[in-house]
């Protein structure tokens, strides 16, 4: 629920309406558009496909500052013409997925006249931590060799640009820093323990929910692509 509220636009406010909604909503109602998938799976067990569907979340604004679903409304299966753009992910990441995968998205886009944008891997780890201000967020993919592709962003900032660099070095720069750092990223499963070994109060390893790529923060990113 909360990544179909991230990637969610066409957000509209509704006041309180006792008639329709059995509870009160002290900063109102909203309604969200929205979109997910679901795959559909061949009679071995393979995916087959994913069907993209559009839907209306309707989300009660409470007195205590948070948000509560009430209802998911209108929902309808998504027509590829309805598609104003394909994302893809360019890397840093596996040659052999980046290529198979992009190659299949320039095949879908040209069959179907679609855009595509590309969105860095580093950028996506990143859009999973909107929510943490004023910290350091700092993606790490394995390069070999004790050496990391990596970027680091702040507020939602770049703060440097992609870059492949030695765990050592990017450690001196963190800690010259003296900010709060959050790691992430699939380097996080191989070097967590040359990490914690810093022994760094403000700095912490993301859970593996959020330390892995997903769909929903690459499209988020695509989409703010899109509207610049």
């Amino acid at each position: 629920i909360p990544e179909m509220l991230m990637i969610a636009n066409e957000r509209e406010f509704e006041e309180n309406r006792k008639d329709k909604h059995s509870k009160n909503a002290k900063y109102g109602w909203y309604s969200y558009v929205t979109r997910f998938a679901l795959p559909v799976y061949e009679e071995n067990g393979d995916i087959e496909r994913y069907n993209v569907f559009r839907a209306i979340m309707l989300v009660r604004h409470a007195e205590d500052n948070k948000l509560y679903l009430y209802d998911i409304m209108k929902i309808k299966i998504v027509n590829i013409k309805e598609i104003d753009a394909i994302a893809i992910c360019i890397g840093p990441g596996s040659f052999t997925g980046l290529r198979i995968g992009i190659a299949t998205i320039k095949t879908l886009a040209q069959a179907c006249n679609k855009p595509v944008i590309g969105v860095n891997s580093l950028e996506s780890l990143a859009t999973n931590f909107l929510m943490c201000k004023d910290t350091l967020i700092c993606p790490i993919i394995d390069a070999r060799h004790e050496e990391v592709y990596n970027a680091l962003y702040e507020n939602d900032m770049t703060v440097s640009e992609p870059r492949v660099i030695s765990l050592d070095n990017l450690f001196d720069e963190l800690e010259s820093t003296g900010k709060n750092v959050i790691f992430c990223g699939d380097g996080v499963l191989n070097y967590a323990d040359k990490i914690t070994s810093k022994n760094r109060a403000n700095w912490s390893i993301a859970p593996q929910n959020l330390s892995m790529q997903k769909a929903s923060s690459l499209c988020q990113v695509a989409y703010a692509k899109a509207m610049d």
